[in-house]
């Protein structure tokens, strides 16, 4: 059966998946004084200095010329009086001459339309010429009919905007700004997520990675460099060929031996070295049993290969050179962890580090999106093979993973689609995007492992999904749910896999909950699964012994920690109606009662202490 090139991964669309760019503008020149906004605010088209944000300058649209005047005149006295080359005099400056320039076109045009109109630091014109093509509102996006409508251009940044328009526009000029910044951004698509634009969630470091981990074949800060050796082990040659004889292999695990000995503890040297340590031993134990033979088993860059035995229905590709395996005619071998698979001709020269070794190393997702640093960062070279990478040739066209924000070559970037963790967490993003293989397979062994932690990450996210908030809530129930469970032998039968992850006291959550939470179904399980706890816990003569009962109303209601309509002390874990609580000024009974007890105790220490003394003196 003959099969063509388009059939392998390698040949096929090579689209590059980047998000849309956005512009850093926190660095700009702070040397010119015209315009309408400060620099360092460009993109902030309702800056106003703090200083003079309570003068009320802003004047309406509508404005008269004596209002026009009165606010100039107030405009010259705060330049006056504003130190030099600050924000404060670059807005009043910027701001005095759009009121100068409204004030002549008062005048010029009394009553009748405005011929020239300076906002935002555009300088706009009336349009009086029509236009064959049809133009659009940068404002409103609807069509400007030139015959009918009146309309304004900016002579800097060509803005075009109707006249009803013209008031409310909200983009600074971008003359003003790129003059102010004189620069382009040279971040690689700097995204930092809806999150930082409209709120400011916790950040979390992502550098910091755990390192407890004694197994695998490279150190999880150079998870993606497959011929990582540290380097104060390099020069030891302890990289073996792949046909290298028994007496090769013991030599080199007892060269091995001797390092790990010497090799500090908990460093990246004895980690590489255990590694590569269990990778000889299972190699010599595979030439003992296999003597000539096909290999068994081959381990090599953390992956634990077996040999394929039976034959897949599906076609199956390469991982390392792309092309068809024909499981009739040709052995090939499989990742026992990852799912890697290759050729038995491929095995022994194989780039890709498992991608089980890297997720157990990170311990965690990328959390920012789409970390782009350029191909000039990786040499010109492909991520894991390096392969030199060209625009300017379709063979080794570069394709961008937007999971890592690293450039792979075709043969190890197939295109994949797949949902971007860092995305979902701060945009909540579900759109799939291109990814390489090495982060294709990292997020489908992950996907079902809790690792994000949404309250760290974007705790503004829970205000902005009401799904996500109530199954945080129910997460939260859970955790005492399983206090009472646990210390019950009928209850703990209700301990199900799916309450015990998600009962959890961290409540993370893995990416198929949150896939879950955004299709509807875990409402529905937590739902269910919740209502069956509460039955047992208030109809359990155990559980319910372990309520609580409100000191304020003296009601004989049994309380428990997950009721909606209670409220719990931080300090002692007593229970209260939420209305008993607010109705005693949020104070709790018992901590009164404790405080008092405290202050007593107290007090006769010392009256005891006195007594004493008085004693002693009498006797002597």
């Amino acid at each position: 059966m003959a099969t063509t090139l388009n059939d392998s991964p390698k040949y096929r669309n090579s689209l590059i998946c980047c998000s849309p760019r956005s512009v850093d503008v926190t660095s700009r020149s702070s040397s010119s004084t015209s315009g309408c906004v400060s620099a360092d605010e460009s993109y902030d088209s309702n800056y106003i200095p703090k200083s003079i944000a309570n003068k009320k300058l802003k004047i309406h649209s509508s404005a008269t010329k004596e209002e026009v005047e009165k606010a100039i005149n107030q405009c010259k006295e705060l330049v006056l009086n504003s130190p030099q080359c600050s924000d404060e005099r670059k807005w009043l400056v910027r701001y005095l001459v759009e009121l100068r320039l409204r004030l002549e076109d008062l005048k010029e045009n009394d009553g009748q339309l405005r011929s020239r109109v300076a906002i935002k630091g555009h300088h706009f014109e009336q349009q009086t010429t029509t236009s064959n093509r049809k133009q659009y509102c940068d404002h409103c996006s609807g069509v400007i009919w030139s015959i009918v409508q009146s309309s304004y251009i900016c002579k800097d940044c060509g803005y075009i905007c109707h006249y009803k328009c013209v008031d409310d526009i909200c983009r600074v000029c971008a003359h003003v700004v790129m003059t102010e910044k004189g620069q382009f951004e040279m971040n690689i698509c700097p995204e930092k997520g809806l999150a930082a634009q409209e709120y400011n969630p916790r950040s979390v470091d992502v550098t910091s990675r755990s390192s407890s981990s004694t197994s695998g074949c490279v150190s999880a800060d150079e998870s993606y460099d497959s011929n990582y050796i540290p380097k104060s082990i390099a020069n030891k040659k302890l990289k073996i060929h792949s046909s290298a004889t028994k007496e090769e292999v013991e030599k080199a695990i007892n060269q091995c031996k001797e390092l790990v000995l010497n090799s500090p503890q908990c460093s990246d040297e004895r980690k590489w070295l255990v590694r590569y340590l269990v990778e000889l031993r299972l190699r010599l134990e595979d030439l003992k049993e296999n003597d000539g033979q096909l290999r068994s088993r081959v381990a090599i860059k953390g992956h634990h290969f077996e040999q394929q035995t039976t034959t897949s229905n599906r076609k199956q590709y390469c991982d390392h050179c792309s092309g068809v395996i024909w499981s009739i005619v040709q052995s090939s071998y499989i990742c026992k962890d990852c799912g890697y698979i290759c050729h038995y001709k491929c095995v022994d020269d194989i780039c890709r580090v498992c991608a089980h070794v890297v997720m157990t190393e990170k311990g965690q997702f990328e959390m920012n999106i789409c970390p782009e640093k350029g191909l000039a960062a990786q040499e010109y070279k492909c991520a894991e093979c390096n392969t030199p990478l060209t625009f300017k040739d379709s063979w080794n066209e570069p394709r961008l993973c937007d999971y890592t924000g690293m450039y792979f070559c075709g043969t190890c970037h197939w295109n994949d689609l797949s949902p971007i963790p860092a995305r979902v967490v701060h945009n909540w993003d579900w759109e799939k995007r291109y990814i390489s293989r090495l982060a294709y397979q990292m997020l489908t062994l992950s996907w079902s492992r809790p690792y994000i932690d949404v309250e760290n990450v974007n705790s503004k996210l829970f205000s902005f999904i009401a799904e996500l908030e109530w199954v945080h809530k129910m997460r939260k129930d859970l955790e005492w749910m399983k206090r009472y469970l646990c210390a019950c032998s009928e209850g703990s039968n209700l301990l199900s896999p799916l309450f015990v992850q998600l009962g959890d006291v961290n409540r993370k959550y893995s990416m198929s909950h949150l896939q879950a939470i955004n299709d509807g179904s875990l409402e529905t399980q937590l739902t269910e699964l919740t209502e069956v706890c509460r039955l047992h816990i208030t109809n359990c003569s155990l559980c319910s012994g372990k309520g609580y009962l409100c000191e304020v109303c003296g009601n004989n209601e049994v309380l428990y920690p997950f009721d909606s309509g209670a409220i719990m002390c931080d300090k002692c874990n007593s229970m209260y109606h939420r209305g008993c609580w607010l109705r005693k000024g949020q104070n709790c009974l018992k901590c009164l009662r404790l405080g008092e007890r405290k202050k007593n105790i107290n007090t006769t220490d010392d009256v005891d202490t006195n007594l004493e003394y008085d004693i002693d003196k009498f006797v002597k």
